[in-house]
């Protein structure tokens, strides 16, 4: 999947949704999503994401209740 990560791929979907991109620009978007791509093609993260952002609100004002 990072392979599939370049420059003409992101000029295509630039293209496929009509926003202007130079080629230096489509080059730079490739080269900073292909981490992403790779550990997203690694599987799954060590680590859980949060699921309800509100759960994290709860628990870091848990020390604020009286």
């Amino acid at each position: 999947m990072p392979e599939d990560v370049t420059a003409k791929r992101v000029a295509a979907i630039a293209e496929a949704v009509r926003v202007p991109l130079e080629p230096a620009s489509a080059e730079r978007i490739a080269n900073a999503t292909k981490p992403a791509a790779k550990r997203f093609a690694e599987g799954p993260t060590p680590y859980p994401f949060e699921t309800e952002p509100l759960t994290y609100v709860v628990v870091a004002h848990e020390d604020r209740k009286s």
